[in-house]
């Protein structure tokens, strides 16, 4: 697996570093309001419509439905929309996922969520955190203009599981520049890392959050920003002097293009 970056404001890049772990977030706290949230849609077969009706029924809708009615079939349409929405929400919020860079030289990204260049970028390999061979794998994001879409009248034994992770892994164009990868961590799988003791759940700010925990040997990179104190480039550099495989890095502004340089700090500890 290659080396994720993770972009830190100076006290979230002390608390990892420090306490070697990373906070997963639930996939209902992503940024993006209807991000990992399908189109969802009912196809035009009057069957399926029809063999979808005892869902409406058990929301006490009536089975005098004339499918030849427009109004009949958009009411179908919106209880289906609207059962599988709230289970969609109910699903998102209980289980998390875990999202990084492919880079540690995006300058929007440094501005964005790097304390506009005061922070840290971690590196990390993952493989030293799971195992290598663990079933963990990083998928790139696809950047797109259009939300996945998901029918409705399928059964869901029919539908393909690889097009409901495409709903998890498809974020909006506007995106593109963060070069993210991402993958799912289902609530089961958090309890299998918690025996583990590769994961922890407990309160923060008055909510139950998952911390994934890193190794010594995961941290590979520290990378510092433009402004980075030096104080804090000290501070880290003890913190992260007896992690076996890390390498620090400054980033340096490129001579004659809008892109950073990465200049090794060999020797800095």
């Amino acid at each position: 697996m290659p080396i994720l970056y993770k972009y830190c404001d100076q006290i979230g890049a002390l608390k990892i570093l420090g306490s070697l772990e990373l906070k997963l977030p639930y996939i209902s706290d992503v940024n993006d309001p209807v991000e990992c949230s399908p189109v969802f849609y009912c196809g035009e077969n009057k069957t399926m419509i029809h063999d979808a009706l005892s869902l409406c029924l058990e929301k006490g809708m009536t089975p005098r439905i004339n499918l030849e009615e427009k109004s009949h079939v958009d009411n179908i349409q919106r209880m289906l929309e609207d059962r599988h929405r709230t289970r969609q929400e109910a699903w998102n919020s209980k289980n998390c996922l875990l999202s990084l860079s492919g880079t540690a030289r995006n300058v929007v990204m440094w501005a964005h969520y790097a304390e506009k260049h005061r922070g840290i970028v971690i590196g990390i390999d993952f493989d030293n955190v799971f195992g290598v061979g663990q079933g963990i794998s990083m998928d790139n994001v696809t950047y797109s203009k259009k939300r996945v879409g998901i029918d409705l009248l399928l059964k869901e034994e029919l539908r393909r599981p690889e097009e409901f992770y495409k709903v998890l892994i498809t974020k909006s164009d506007s995106w593109n520049y963060e070069d993210e990868y991402r993958t799912i961590i289902l609530a089961e799988d958090l309890e299998q890392l918690r025996q583990k003791s590769k994961a922890d759940c407990r309160d923060f700010n008055g909510k139950q959050a998952w911390f994934l925990r890193l190794t010594p040997e995961s941290i590979q990179q520290v990378v510092f920003g433009l402004y980075t104190d030096h104080c804090l480039q000290t501070t880290v550099g003890h913190l992260v002097g007896k992690f076996p495989n890390v390498k620090l890095f400054q980033t340096m502004t490129s001579k004659d293009e809008f892109d950073f340089e990465l200049k090794s700090m060999e020797g800095v500890s």
